[in-house]
């Protein structure tokens, strides 16, 4: 449920990247280039600059400068979409869940090309095993209270991309039937 305050969307966004950062041995400078890199490929009109310089690492170097400055002040909205998109799958995933919760939906990838059955499948069931996981240290004593708060933030997590990932099978199921109704 959403609750009535929130912190800014720029925050938890940010928030994402820092723990990215904080959990991998990648750097800033790395991540910088990635959000550039999709930024010039996705993003028209450009109303962002980034360098030209042709020495790769002055470039690398000026861009992440330019990143950084950004986050500290003003975050331009038109940046968002390449930061989400330069993040690994296991931080951006979450990273949707929580920005999609902010108007009451549940962010669910959009299948791509030929659908893998299977992996799509295996993926649903991997969440209702994190989810049983996480839910685990909650149930252990059959209620549900504030003992359970340290837990209650993770269990969230893996319930939203539990549901996610069920609906992307009801998206798949209903297209099927579609189909077959057209055809």
């Amino acid at each position: 449920m959403k609750s009535n305050f929130q912190e800014p969307r720029t925050r938890t966004l940010l928030k994402a990247v820092e723990d990215y950062l904080g959990s991998t041995s990648d750097s800033f400078q790395t991540f910088c280039t990635h959000v550039v890199e999709d930024y010039v490929s996705n993003v028209s009109p450009q109303n962002i600059e980034f360098s030209q310089n042709p020495d790769a690492y002055k470039r690398i170097e000026l861009d992440a400068q330019k990143i950084r400055r950004m986050m500290d002040d003003r975050f331009p909205a038109e940046l968002e979409e390449s930061f989400v998109a330069a993040l690994p799958d296991q931080y951006r995933l979450p990273l949707l869940s929580k920005l999609a919760a902010r108007y009451d939906l549940i962010a669910t990838p959009m299948p791509h090309g030929k659908a893998n059955h299977t992996t799509d499948f295996a993926r649903l069931l991997e969440k209702v095993g994190t989810t049983v996981q996480a839910m685990a240290p909650i149930l252990a004593d059959g209620k549900v209270c504030a003992n359970d708060l340290p837990h209650i933030d993770a269990a969230q997590d893996e319930l939203t991309e539990l549901l996610a990932a069920a609906y992307g099978w009801l998206e798949q199921l209903e297209s099927v039937k579609k189909v077959r109704a057209v055809g």
